[in-house]
């Protein structure tokens, strides 16, 4: 993945400006989008959920948390900003008052976000054992238990809260 990174100029700083100086206007990007779909006829009235993963997790993530979709699950997501938030600020007061329903799935073996941190938001939460980031990505009998589990769990949330 760094190479992936380097390759495209995405430096530390780069990572750290998406959700710092350019987290607003991100995030509004995607808002607006959803408004661009909500609009159109094989949507309209529909509702909508996201999936993020890793970084995107942290946007789709803050779109639940604003009642933008009805409900969001989010693989691994890199809730601290790529550590410019290391106390969740962003999440912890708000998703249980405010928030649509949201799934969080991570690997207790996550190098991006640790266990311990994702485990400060009071939302449900599954934890999967030796699973890293990215585990759906990943080989290893853990990382694939962890993503089949965490399909079968999107799936399922998706009906429960996305059926008309």
């Amino acid at each position: 993945m760094p190479a992936l990174l380097d390759a495209d100029g995405i430096t530390a700083q780069t990572r750290r400006d998406a959700f710092t100086r350019c987290a607003q206007p991100l995030y509004q990007d995607l808002a607006d989008s959803l408004t661009q779909l909500s609009q159109q006829p094989q949507v309209a009235g529909r509702p909508r959920g996201t999936i993020g993963l890793s970084s995107g997790g942290y946007f789709a993530l803050w779109l639940a948390t604003t009642g933008r979709v009805r409900t969001e699950n989010c693989y691994y997501g890199v809730l601290s900003g790529a550590g410019t938030d290391q106390n969740l600020r962003r999440f912890a007061a708000v998703l249980e008052r405010h928030s649509s329903p949201v799934l969080v799935l991570h690997g207790d073996k996550d190098n991006a976000l640790p266990a311990a941190l994702a485990l400060q938001l009071a939302q449900p939460l599954q934890i999967y054992a030796g699973a890293g980031h990215r585990f759906e990505r990943e080989t290893g009998a853990a990382n694939q238990a962890a993503a089949d589990d965490a399909w079968q769990r999107s799936l399922a949330g998706w009906q429960q809260h996305l059926s008309p």
